[in-house]
This record gives C-alpha cells, structure tokens and sequence, in this order.
C-alpha cells in the first residue's frame, strides 16, 4: 500500500521517462506529465484500501479509464471492469462486498465522476 502523498509510488520512477508520452482521450492530446497529475489527484481522493477492496471504473473516454485504472491501483485497490454498462450490470456490480468506488466520467450525479478530480 502506498502513501500516495508522501510514499513511493508506482509511478514517480517512470515520469522521466513518461514526459514525452502522448495518450489521446476525447478532450484532447495529454502527455506523460499530465496522466501522472492526474492519476495523483484521483488516487489522493479514494478511500483507503481495505481487505479485497475493489474500485469499479466505468467510462466512456479511454484516457478517463487509463486514469481510474492506474489511480486505483496507485492508491493500492484491486479494479473491476464491468462488460458492458448497462445501468443494472453497473447497479449490481457496485452493491458487490467489497466494492469502494464506482469511477466514472459520466452525468450520474454522485461523488465518484472522475472528471471534476483530475489536475
């Protein structure tokens, strides 16, 4: 488990490496720098990891899913990936033992759209 304030991370020993790195999502071109900003500021706002505590990520924008990945794991959380997102998948997936967090980049309004979180 990491202290994504103040421990090591996954992911400060790549950004170097990852600052030339483009990754396209529907609002635009990101590099490197910004997906490792934004992995932060989303991971710092999970909850703690807890025994088989598991984020599910449904969205829309590939660059949103690569974030709520990466963050989850950052923050030290197994992710689920539902097969499709369909609102009664998504409902019974996230009343799962064990789920924490439902990320998402949608108009649901609730405290788990993604969006609003990045740097």
């Amino acid at each position: 488990m990491n202290d994504v304030a103040n421990g090591p991370s996954l992911f400060r020993p790549v950004a170097h490496a990852a600052g030339d790195l483009v990754a396209l999502g529907a609002d635009g071109v990101r590099r490197g720098s910004d997906l490792l900003r934004d992995v932060l500021a989303v991971a710092r706002r999970l909850p703690p990891p807890g025994p088989g505590s598991e984020v599910l990520v449904v969205c829309g924008d590939r660059y949103h899913v690569a974030v709520a990945v990466l963050a989850a794991w950052e923050r030290g959380h197994a992710v689920a990936l539902p097969p499709n997102a369909a609102p009664e998948t998504v409902r019974a997936l996230r009343r799962r033992p064990g789920v924490v967090a439902l990320l998402h980049d949608t108009d649901t309004p609730d405290e788990f759209d993604l969006r609003p979180w990045r740097g």
